[in-house]
Protein backbone atom coordinates (compact mmCIF):
# COMPACT_ATOMS: atom_id res chain seq x y z
CA UNK A 1 0.00 0.00 0.00
CA UNK A 2 1.42 3.53 -0.90
CA UNK A 3 2.57 6.10 2.07
CA UNK A 4 -0.58 8.41 0.97
CA UNK A 5 -3.01 5.36 1.71
CA UNK A 6 -1.32 4.30 4.55
CA UNK A 7 -1.85 7.90 6.03
CA UNK A 8 -5.27 7.89 4.63
CA UNK A 9 -6.37 5.11 6.13
CA UNK A 10 -5.15 5.45 9.55
CA UNK A 11 -6.26 9.41 9.47
CA UNK A 12 -10.00 7.79 8.67
CA UNK A 13 -10.00 5.07 11.37
CA UNK A 14 -8.34 7.74 14.14
CA UNK A 15 -11.08 10.61 12.93
CA UNK A 16 -13.87 8.48 13.15
CA UNK A 17 -12.70 6.93 16.56
CA UNK A 18 -12.55 10.56 17.93
CA UNK A 19 -15.97 11.56 16.88
CA UNK A 20 -16.74 8.53 18.46
CA UNK A 21 -15.72 10.11 21.90
CA UNK A 22 -16.69 13.47 21.13
CA UNK A 23 -20.11 11.81 21.07
CA UNK A 24 -20.11 9.86 24.34
CA UNK A 25 -18.57 12.73 26.18
CA UNK A 26 -20.21 15.89 24.87
CA UNK A 27 -20.09 19.15 26.25
CA UNK A 28 -21.49 22.73 25.60
CA UNK A 29 -19.28 24.93 24.06
CA UNK A 30 -17.40 26.98 27.41
CA UNK A 31 -16.92 24.25 29.48
CA UNK A 32 -14.41 21.85 30.60
CA UNK A 33 -13.24 19.33 27.28
CA UNK A 34 -13.42 16.11 28.72
CA UNK A 35 -13.47 14.37 25.35
CA UNK A 36 -10.72 16.29 24.06
CA UNK A 37 -8.27 16.37 26.97
CA UNK A 38 -8.84 12.26 26.92
CA UNK A 39 -8.39 11.87 23.10
CA UNK A 40 -5.11 14.36 23.83
CA UNK A 41 -3.63 12.22 27.06
CA UNK A 42 -4.29 8.65 25.01
CA UNK A 43 -2.90 9.55 21.82
CA UNK A 44 -0.16 10.71 23.37
CA UNK A 45 0.58 7.60 25.42
CA UNK A 46 -0.02 5.39 22.45
CA UNK A 47 2.24 7.51 20.04
CA UNK A 48 5.29 7.63 22.43
CA UNK A 49 4.73 4.05 23.27
CA UNK A 50 4.33 3.03 19.36
CA UNK A 51 7.48 5.25 18.46
CA UNK A 52 9.51 3.89 21.83
CA UNK A 53 9.08 0.43 19.87
CA UNK A 54 10.84 1.62 16.63
CA UNK A 55 8.32 0.73 14.34
CA UNK A 56 8.81 0.35 10.39
CA UNK A 57 8.21 3.00 8.25
CA UNK A 58 4.55 1.91 6.99
CA UNK A 59 3.52 1.09 11.21
CA UNK A 60 4.49 4.43 11.89
CA UNK A 61 3.14 6.18 8.51
CA UNK A 62 -0.53 4.36 9.28
CA UNK A 63 -0.92 4.48 13.19
CA UNK A 64 1.65 7.52 14.11
CA UNK A 65 0.96 10.00 11.20
CA UNK A 66 -2.33 8.58 10.33
CA UNK A 67 -4.73 7.22 13.20
CA UNK A 68 -3.41 8.84 16.03
CA UNK A 69 -3.19 12.34 14.51
CA UNK A 70 -6.65 11.92 13.27
CA UNK A 71 -7.66 11.09 16.61
CA UNK A 72 -5.94 13.63 18.43
CA UNK A 73 -6.95 17.39 18.71
CA UNK A 74 -4.27 20.17 19.35
CA UNK A 75 -7.02 22.29 17.16
CA UNK A 76 -9.74 21.55 19.48
CA UNK A 77 -7.81 21.69 23.12
CA UNK A 78 -7.60 25.54 22.01
CA UNK A 79 -11.14 26.15 20.23
CA UNK A 80 -11.90 24.79 24.38
CA UNK A 81 -9.34 27.04 25.61
CA UNK A 82 -10.69 29.85 23.95
CA UNK A 83 -14.46 29.11 24.30
CA UNK A 84 -13.72 29.18 27.89
CA UNK A 85 -12.38 32.26 27.99
CA UNK A 86 -14.69 33.79 25.37
CA UNK A 87 -17.95 32.66 28.40
CA UNK A 88 -15.79 35.05 30.93
CA UNK A 89 -14.22 31.78 32.48
CA UNK A 90 -10.74 33.01 31.86
CA UNK A 91 -9.08 31.25 35.29
CA UNK A 92 -11.13 27.97 34.07
CA UNK A 93 -9.63 28.55 30.45
CA UNK A 94 -5.84 28.83 32.27
CA UNK A 95 -6.57 25.68 34.31
CA UNK A 96 -7.80 23.99 31.38
CA UNK A 97 -4.26 24.79 29.67
CA UNK A 98 -2.34 23.64 32.26
CA UNK A 99 -3.89 20.86 33.12
CA UNK A 100 -3.94 19.98 29.44
CA UNK A 101 -0.27 20.52 28.67
CA UNK A 102 0.84 18.04 31.87
CA UNK A 103 -1.65 15.90 31.42
CA UNK A 104 -0.06 15.33 28.22
CA UNK A 105 3.31 15.52 28.93
CA UNK A 106 3.06 12.79 31.68
CA UNK A 107 1.17 10.63 29.39
CA UNK A 108 4.03 10.54 26.83
CA UNK A 109 6.32 9.88 29.41
CA UNK A 110 4.22 6.98 30.46
CA UNK A 111 3.66 6.00 26.98
CA UNK A 112 7.34 5.76 26.33
CA UNK A 113 8.24 4.17 29.36
CA UNK A 114 5.30 1.52 28.38
CA UNK A 115 6.51 0.73 25.24
CA UNK A 116 10.42 0.31 25.77
CA UNK A 117 10.78 -3.37 24.51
Amino acid sequence: MSPVLLVAAGGAFGSLARAGVGVALPHEPGSWGWATLLVNAVGAALLMALLARRPGDRVRLALGTGALAGFTTFSGFAVDAILLADAGRGGLAAAYVVVSVLTLLGAGLLGARAGRP
